[in-house]
């Protein structure tokens, strides 16, 4: 009698059925340009064509060589879709004729492949991954320096920059990765021959990147990764008994440092064969406009890496961090070293991994050296950001509160004296502590003790102090004033947050209240829509599939590109549009509105032009968008 399956067990085999349904991808994978990948991608495509399969080319360039185009004779190709893109025409894989035509296979070269502005999707790998949802094989060539969590290690190696990759969780989805190796030398040797670039481009290729020493670099990091990947998939399978994974954490901060830390702790995390988690804690505090574009660059990393992104709200970022780690069940928390403090920094100001030692004795903590991670041009303009990164607002802020301050000082003096005129230094860092940051408060402190002694205590006009007690009351000023703006700050900051999460917690009610009060569907949409518009700015609509249900009321959405979009929504259950990286030239932000079985409709949100979203307030609308399909499950279907 064979025993029963554990939920598990059940879980494995439904989703090996989900996965039977789908396409596959194989990945022909090689360290650079030239070694062959596309070449033995088209025999292998001949092969498949004479066992009966139905053989498409849906995009390969062969790039001039003559040996790729002869094999490219006797297999049918999709022709390219066209795209103007500023009076230029631009081809591109035609991705809506595949699907129509559903081949067997189709190969798709250049994986890491930037499309065209207009396209559905930002990226080809994008496109190859709905071909597989689509249940369609698909055939494919990437280089090393193309993996997402590779990008560092090749930049460190040749110096070249990468600009295009593909996220690593595609890799993992391949059932295939086939290595096209060949020896550097005889690389060198087909680049001299004319046999990967001609002309001018084979001279550029070998004085820049075709160096032996960065074939070799790649070529190890090509086999390592081969490797890798074939160690991961005995992972799969496991022994009954096996012990639990590790799960990994890594923090993120709005800083550049963040993406080499990323992208170390997938590598990690795929050696161990675990699941992984990126935490970004919001203190309250607001951020420069280029760390606001670093830090969604940062997080949108992780979430092409495959980690599950998670943001939340607190002052104290080891608390947060421990507070997450727990609910997550994490065993390896992986964060930056800071940069080294004397005795006394350490003392004054802990640093993360001091404050997360305290916190999480059962967890391990990793370190990884950022030194090591970055070059020493990064690093020096880092320090140099670091060191000199004011606000102008709270720069403005400080002079003209301080000249103020000095012009009313001056005028009392005469009446209260020059100690008075102290506190009123003291009284204007505590006002400023409410509108700027720490850095702004030490400058303000330090510029306030100089004006005063200065301008106001004896002797006027000299830097030297000759009593005794206006010495140690100017040290006392600086260190109450510092202190005292900090600990005002923090109070403003945690305020801030407090109010934070009220906003976020009453707007959950007040949804929540408007689907509840719901008597119909169309009531559903009045209540959400009209709710939803008074707390974003922008308009929004709600789009069932049912045929009795009304047109949408904004014309924006009646449009044809804007039709497709959300006929696409519908049927791939994802996100489209605004903010997203499927169609995102849309006039709005398409979210599937999902219950237990298929895609009901979607979620509509057309903001103002250059209106941005922050990425908790997408997460916000996609869980409305979930709420409104289970409603709809429970009580009107």
């Amino acid at each position: 009698m064979t025993e029963p399956l554990t939920p598990d067990e059940y879980l494995k085999v439904a989703n090996k059925e989900e996965d039977d349904k789908k396409g596959h991808l194989k990945v022909f994978f090689g360290m650079c340009a030239g070694v062959g990948k596309t070449y033995a991608m088209l025999e292998q495509a001949h092969q498949k064509q004479k066992a009966g399969l139905n053989v498409l080319v849906g995009v390969v360039n062969s790039h001039g060589r003559k040996d790729t185009e002869v094999l490219l004779d006797g297999l049918e190709k999709v022709p390219e879709k066209e795209i103007l893109y500023r009076d230029i025409l631009l081809k591109e894989l035609n991705l809506e004729e595949i699907l129509k035509l559903k081949p067997d296979i189709v190969l798709v070269d250049e994986l890491a492949h930037t499309n065209a502005p207009g396209s559905r999707h930002n990226k080809r790998w994008q496109d190859v991954l709905e071909l597989i949802e689509n249940g369609i094989d698909v055939y494919s060539t990437l280089n090393v320096q193309h993996v997402e969590s590779r990008k560092g290690d090749v930049e460190k190696a040749t110096g070249v920059e990468v600009k295009e990759t593909v996220p690593d969780s595609v890799l993992e989805k391949a059932y295939s990765i086939e290595f096209i190796d060949l020896p550097p030398e005889d690389l060198l040797k087909r680049l001299d021959e004319g046999k990967v670039y001609t002309g001018k481009m084979s001279r550029i290729a070998v004085e820049n990147f075709f160096k032996k020493e960065n074939l070799s670099a790649l070529r190890d990091l090509g086999l390592r990764l081969t490797a890798e990947k074939v160690e991961h998939d005995l992972h799969a399978i496991k022994p009954k008994g096996w012990k639990l994974r590790d799960k990994l954490m890594v923090a993120v901060s709005p800083s550049f440092f963040s993406e080499e830390l990323i992208r170390a702790t997938r590598k990690r995390a795929f050696e161990l064969d675990a699941p992984w988690v990126a935490v970004y804690v919001d203190q309250g505090k607001e951020i420069p406009q280029m760390a606001e574009e670093q830090l969604k660059k940062n997080l949108s990393l992780a979430r092409d890496l495959g980690a599950e992104v998670v943001q939340t709200r607190d002052s104290n970022v080891a608390q947060a961090l421990s507070r997450v780690a727990q609910d997550k069940a994490v065993t390896l928390i992986v964060i930056g070293r800071s940069y080294p403090h004397n005795r006394l920094m350490n003392f004054l100001s802990p640093s993360l991994l001091q404050k997360l030692e305290r916190k999480v004795r059962n967890i391990d903590i990793l370190i990884l050296h950022q030194s090591a991670l970055l070059t020493l041009r990064e690093q020096i303009l880092h320090n140099v950001k670091g060191k000199l990164n004011f606000s102008f607002k709270g720069l403005s802020a400080v002079f003209s509160s301080l000249l103020l301050v000095a012009l009313s000082g001056w005028f009392l003096q005469p009446y209260t004296g020059y100690r008075v005129v102290g506190f009123l230094f003291l009284a204007n860092i505590l006002m400023l502590s409410f509108y700027v940051g720490f850095k702004e408060i030490l400058f303000a402190a330090l510029l306030s003790a100089i004006i005063w002694n200065f301008f106001f205590i004896p002797p006027l006009f000299h830097p030297f102090i000759l009593k005794g007690e206006d010495i140690a009351l100017l040290v006392a000023f600086f260190i109450l004033s510092v202190t005292l703006g900090l600990l005002m700050m923090k109070l403003n900051i945690q305020d801030r947050l407090l109010l934070l999460r009220e906003r976020t917690l009453r707007r959950f009610y007040e949804i929540e209240r408007s689907i509840n009060n719901a008597v119909d569907p169309i009531d559903l949409r009045s209540l959400v829509t009209s709710k939803l518009s008074t707390q974003f700015p922008g308009y929004f609509d709600i789009i069932m599939k049912h045929r009795d249900w009304p047109e949408t009321l904004l014309p924006e959405l009646a449009k044809d590109r804007e039709s497709a979009i959300i006929a696409w929504t519908i049927e791939n259950g994802k996100a489209a549009g605004l903010f997203t990286d499927t169609l995102p030239l849309a006039s709005a932000l398409f979210l599937p509105i999902k219950d237990k079985e298929e895609t009901l409709g979607v979620l509509a949100y057309i903001p103002p032009k250059s209106y941005t979203l922050s990425q908790i307030d997408v997460d916000y609308l996609t869980s409305v968008a979930s709420r409104l399909g289970m409603l709809w499950h429970r009580k009107f279907k």
